[in-house]
């Protein structure tokens, strides 16, 4: 039996089969408490309560994309440690731009 905690890893996506898709990945291979956020805003609220240990950000989300949610995130201390993983649908330059 492991002493190690489980890491906190919070999952952004503003695609809901995105969210169910990771955290059952995610779970089945990693001990780990799995947060989730459909919204860049709804992932800053989590992080003013949260200690989290991974972002995984997706890039394309309305309102907010993952780059602004990330330049909000490491705009606050206490989360410019924290490892952001980007991740997004787009499968082609053009789209990407």
């Amino acid at each position: 039996m492991s002493n190690t905690k489980p890491i906190n890893i919070l999952i952004v996506d503003d695609n809901k089969n995105n969210l169910f898709s990771l955290r059952h990945l995610i779970k089945e291979y990693i001990d780990a408490n799995v947060l989730l956020a459909e919204s860049g805003m709804a992932a800053l609220g989590i992080l003013l309560d949260k200690k989290v240990d991974l972002i995984i950000l997706d890039v394309q989300m309305p309102h907010m994309d993952g780059f602004e949610t990330a330049k909000a995130i490491r705009a606050r201390k206490k989360n410019q440690h924290i490892p952001i993983v980007f991740l997004t649908a787009a499968y082609s330059s053009k789209e990407f731009q």
